[in-house]
């Protein structure tokens, strides 16, 4: 499985500094804009894609009888609703090419969240809408992982967005949803120790999945419960094993050094933070071949200079 690969993101096209917005203006974002050494920045303005100019008049969610409809402030009869969902569904193949989204807070096409939503008279209902476009992807493709830009300031969010970007990077390079079962049951061998990290149980229960021949879809099927179990935050008991064993397997390989202190933060559970052995053992394997792909892609998921603020 190849391990250097430059996924793909479809991005708010406002976050890269493009003038598309309602008032004419952008809402350039550095933090995503830095992503663009190791990953593709795909611009798309669902707003403009469905033909509404630069500058219109600003749309918003709106409850209605039938559902959540996406409408002008200013003429709410100007419904854009079902051009949007139209849209969603002519990208569905496009959107199977890409590896992620990072979306705008707040809009009323693209925030993923907490948008706002109003009642017919224009009073304010509640925050927990989903952007017309965003909310119509999420549906189509659950397991595409999905982020904020605001969300990328912070160091866990940040992380786990790109962990699973780039696992499904990999997933997509090696077939995707054409995967056959070997390639697929390789691909979770590779991606076992991030899985555990998180849940023994739930990548033993992935591979029964593999082991079911019965399963529709299985590569998908796969993949969508796969994304969840990493979206998970990372077990620190499962953490400590897990290096424990790789320090174990490498033994003859690695610094001394760098063992003994896996082994003694094993048995304290540790007053150093994972991070720091993770640190350790990474700088102990870089100089080392031949590392099973397990063990690197449990190290280093992705660029580690992509955390670097």
């Amino acid at each position: 499985m190849k391990l250097e690969i430059r996924p793909r993101l479809l991005v708010s096209a406002c976050l890269l500094g493009q003038a598309v917005r309602y008032d004419g203006r952008h809402k350039r974002h550095l933090d995503v804009i830095a992503l663009a050494k190791d990953v593709d920045l795909i611009p798309l303005c669902p707003e403009v894609a469905i033909g509404l100019g630069v500058p219109r008049p600003p749309i918003q969610l709106v409850a209605g009888e039938n559902g959540i409809k996406l409408v002008e402030v200013n003429d709410p009869n100007l419904d854009h609703t079902q051009k949007m969902a139209d849209f969603v569904r002519s990208q569905v193949g496009e959107m199977m090419s890409m590896d992620g989204l990072i979306a705008k807070r707040n809009s009323p096409s693209c925030g993923l969240g907490n948008v706002p939503v109003y009642e017919k008279n224009g009073g304010l209902m509640h925050h927990f809408g989903q952007g017309a476009f965003s909310g119509s992807l999420q549906r189509v493709y659950p397991a595409l992982p999905v982020i904020e830009e605001q969300d990328l300031e912070d160091a866990q969010k940040r992380g786990n967005f790109l962990l699973r970007v780039f696992t499904h990077s990999r997933w997509r390079d090696l077939g995707g949803t054409s995967l056959t079962l070997e390639a697929l049951k390789d691909f979770h061998q590779c991606h076992r120790y991030l899985l555990m990290a998180r849940s023994f149980k739930a990548y033993q229960r992935l591979g029964k999945m593999l082991r079911n021949r019965k399963v529709a879809n299985l590569s998908v099927n796969y993949l969508q419960q796969m994304m969840a179990v990493l979206k998970r935050e990372e077990n620190r008991r499962n953490l400590l094993e897990i290096l424990h064993a790789i320090s174990q397997t490498l033994a003859s390989q690695l610094n001394p050094s760098t063992i003994q202190a896996i082994d003694q933060a094993i048995e304290s559970w540790g007053e150093m933070a994972v991070s720091s052995l993770m640190t350790l053992l990474r700088e102990s394997l870089s100089c080392l071949d031949d590392i099973d792909p397990a063990i690197e892609l449990f190290i280093r998921p992705f660029p580690v200079e992509l955390m670097a603020e």
